[in-house]
């Protein structure tokens, strides 16, 4: 259930609880990337603690592909090397 949570900030960020929570623990990220933080509530603890397993079967909507950040985060599958290695357009 702590996950199904997890995953409803992902796919539901306009929720009231979403919002919520996001203001408090990863106010500049999304839940994929947040920390636990200082002083965690038993909620979020319990939360955050599911982070790992959504993180290793998450798939995501690309959408326009604005806000993805290729070179930044782990795109492959390869475990020794899982970032896109050929240089961002314009370097």
């Amino acid at each position: 259930m702590l996950e199904k949570q997890g995953c409803k900030f992902i796919s539901f960020q306009d929720a009231i609880v979403s919002k919520v929570f996001k203001a408090k623990y990863f106010l500049n990220v999304d839940f994929l990337d947040a920390k636990l933080g200082h002083n965690p509530s038993f909620v979020w603890h319990s939360i955050f603690a599911s982070q790992s397993v959504i993180k290793e079967g998450v798939k995501c909507r690309i959408g326009n592909g604005n806000s993805i950040a290729i070179w930044k985060q782990p795109w492959l599958r390869r475990n020794d090397h899982p970032y896109v290695s050929t240089a961002p357009p314009g370097d």
